[in-house]
């Protein structure tokens, strides 16, 4: 498969971002690596919002809870109140295996026959 040159000049901002992003939880402290932080943040929630609402035609936002969920899980995590700190890498693994796993425990629970959270698909009759 062959990537055009116009292709990858239209996918460049948003790796430089991936980039930026990426590291600023390492570097990024103070006044500035807050803001690039909750820009970063928002720049998930937006995509996320994209993909269910303009790829899915869909008005669900019940993902925003898993969203929430796995952002509280790194705070904790990372601050080291609850158990001893861990890295910032670190703890956004353990925070999307935790959103995953509520994930679909949520979307069968809602479902009763696959994993989702959409509000429009239930199932007419119980799994066998």
């Amino acid at each position: 498969m062959q990537v055009s040159a116009n292709t990858f000049s239209a996918a460049l901002p948003f790796l430089a971002l991936l980039v930026v992003g990426l590291a600023f939880p390492l570097f990024g402290g103070g006044y500035w690596g807050v803001i690039a932080t909750r820009a970063c943040v928002y720049w998930v929630l937006v995509s996320g919002l994209n993909l269910v609402v303009g790829f899915g035609g869909q008005i669900a936002i019940g993902w925003v809870a898993l969203l929430t969920l796995g952002a509280y899980t790194t705070s904790v995590l990372v601050a080291g109140t609850v158990t001893p700190a861990l890295p910032p890498y670190l703890a956004l693994a353990i925070a999307a295996v935790v959103g995953a796993i509520f994930g679909l425990i949520v979307g069968y629970r809602r479902c009763g026959c696959a994993p989702s959270i959409s509000p429009s698909r239930r199932s007419a009759s119980p799994p066998s």
